[in-house]
């Protein structure tokens, strides 16, 4: 799991956004300027796509928190890289030529790769399962933060 994700976080991206068929970035999302992705611009751009169909009061209470949220207003999360976005246990697959795929690309995106790595870790696996992700995906050239465990606060 570690090597496959690390492999599909090699291919990074000068700014976020949505993806064409071919990999190259089709549509940036708004990032209120700065050069990487910041959690704030992309919150807003999620939440303008979702406003229609939210109550109004609700709306605004999730634009206010986007705006006054520490970890929310910090100006870079991360490097954009091709972003699964749905890696889970269940995605990957090996060929009868023991070569691995990964299925299901249909929500990949340029985005931050600890989306990827929240993902396949929400369900709150086994350390026996998290310590060797961690250890081949750093193996396989993926870049984990110091303290990646750990929800800034």
């Amino acid at each position: 799991m570690g090597r496959a994700l690390a492999e599909i976080h090699a291919l990074t991206y000068p700014k976020t956004g949505d993806l064409a068929a071919d990999l190259s970035l089709a549509k940036l999302l708004p990032d209120e300027g700065d050069e990487d992705f910041a959690a704030r611009g992309y919150g807003h751009a999620m939440l303008s796509e979702a406003e229609p169909y939210l109550d109004p009061a609700l709306a605004a209470r999730i634009a206010a928190f986007l705006d006054h949220d520490p970890i929310a207003a910090r100006d870079v999360l991360d490097v954009p890289v091709l972003c699964h976005c749905d890696f889970k246990v269940s995605n990957p697959h090996v060929t009868p030529a023991e070569e691995l795929v990964v299925l299901d690309w249909e929500f990949a995106w340029a985005g931050p790769r600890l989306i990827d790595i929240g993902q396949l870790l929400r369900w709150h696996p086994p350390e026996s399962f998290v310590r060797p992700f961690a250890d081949a995906y750093r193996a396989g050239g993926g870049v984990l933060i110091d303290d990646w465990r750990r929800l800034p606060t």
